[in-house]
């Protein structure tokens, strides 16, 4: 889903070994331009949880949309990037 593909991104840019090597700390211009990169990353995460959250909220539980391994299939339905697809930018 968005959220978790936000989560996902998130993740691999703080990584020890393969993520935003700005965030060292070896130049403090670059590393100031990764914390504002990862700053916009949490927004962006935290806007698509708080959307998630919302919408789901306001749905009628769907016990039958709960599939056997605990994913809800409310996952899907909700994913924006599923239903509208990526933005290009």
């Amino acid at each position: 889903s968005a959220k978790d593909d936000s989560q996902r991104q998130l993740e691999e840019q703080l990584d020890h070994d393969g993520g935003d090597r700005r965030l060292d700390g070896s130049d403090l211009v670059k590393t100031i331009e990764g914390y504002r990169d990862m700053t916009s990353k949490v927004l962006e995460r935290e806007e698509k949880r708080a959307k998630w959250m919302e919408v789901k909220d306001s749905l009628p539980r769907m016990p039958g949309v709960v599939k056997a391994q605990g994913t809800s299939g409310l996952d899907k339905i909700l994913d924006d990037d599923d239903r509208f697809g990526v933005w290009p930018g």
